[in-house]
């Protein structure tokens, strides 16, 4: 599959047409073009954002790093909810392909408050297209995002908790037992 033709399926991904997402699944270069649209929509993303912010600098990198890891979690925990606990039959590499290619919808998070309708878009396209790749139902389709998206809450809500605690912690005053008087 040629980079143009890519680009078209991406777009035919975006607005859930079937035969997008069946010529996405059966490429065998759609990896490597999901890889590279996720990659380079945050790179895109960190660099423009952060210069507009002017904190274009490591930590603009990590958010990168952490931004794709999030993408491959939240593709396998999709896979997983479809496949275990739906019981549905498909394949995660095909999730992957099609995560990938909807990722570039969140480039129109550099557009002031269009970011959540990008986000919420790819959710929907998600589930939309997880549907076709693990023949759910409609409402087991929806489930396999949600599902997801709580047990991701779940955990960054409880590494919110330990880092707080970890942070209330190390600012405890430190008493200097030497200089305490008696009465």
């Amino acid at each position: 599959m040629s980079f143009n033709k890519a680009l078209k399926e991406a777009y035919g991904v975006l607005a859930w047409k079937p035969n997008a997402v069946k010529n996405v699944i059966k490429s065998e270069s759609a990896v490597k073009y999901a890889t590279f649209f996720v990659i380079i929509t945050i790179l895109l993303l960190r660099i423009i954002l952060g210069s507009i912010q002017k904190t274009v600098n490591w930590s603009a990198v990590w958010m990168g790093v952490y931004s794709f890891l999030f993408f491959v979690v939240l593709v396998s925990l999709v896979h997983v909810c479809a496949t275990k606990i739906l019981k549905g039959k498909g394949k995660g590499v095909d999730t992957y392909k099609v995560g990938g290619y909807a990722y570039i919808v969140h480039i129109l998070e550099l557009i002031p408050y269009v970011g959540i309708i990008a986000s919420v878009w790819y959710l929907i396209t998600l589930g939309v297209n997880a549907k076709r790749i693990y023949n759910l139902s409609n409402g087991k389709s929806a489930l396999a995002i949600i599902l997801p998206m709580i047990i991701l809450a779940i955990v960054i809500a409880l590494l919110v908790i330990i880092m707080a605690d970890q942070i209330a912690n190390e600012n405890v005053i430190n008493v200097d037992l030497n200089n305490l008087k008696t009465n």
